[in-house]
């Protein structure tokens, strides 16, 4: 598979694994603000950057924003103070790799973004065989 062919699966990827944060969004399973530690600071999170994200790798604009903006909930993420359940925090890791890798041009490997996208749709079933085969077709 050609370098643009693995970006088109990427992103075919991407807008689902978005698809499910913004249902997980939608249903309230996305702590909107965390407590950070090291500071004790509130911090509200934005719902929009990882839609933001794909924008920018489709348009090619500047990512300087979009990278200093996913720094903090990234780093929250590990550090434990922002709390997600499974597939949100699959599918934010989905866009936020995706966005490394065709935007900042980082060496992300190529099936940590696949791996994470479909376990951003929960258990394994018919349909994540699906969606994977759905992206494979839209890359060839």
């Amino acid at each position: 598979m050609s370098a643009e062919q693995k970006k088109r699966v990427h992103l075919c990827l991407a807008s689902i694994a978005l698809k499910q944060w913004e249902k997980a969004i939608a249903s309230g399973l996305v702590p909107l603000s965390y407590q950070e530690t090291v500071t004790g600071t509130l911090q509200d999170v934005e719902e929009l950057l990882p839609a933001e994200a794909l924008v920018c790798i489709v348009e090619k604009t500047d990512p300087t924003s979009i990278s200093a903006r996913f720094l903090e909930p990234t780093c929250a993420s590990g550090d434990e103070d922002w709390h997600l359940a499974d597939e949100p925090m699959y599918a934010y890791l989905t866009i936020y790799n995706a966005f490394q890798k065709y935007a900042l041009g980082k060496d992300i490997d190529d099936w940590m973004i696949v791996n994470q996208a479909l376990s951003s749709l929960g258990t394994p079933t018919d349909e994540t065989h699906s969606v994977f085969e759905m992206a494979l077709n839209e890359a060839a």
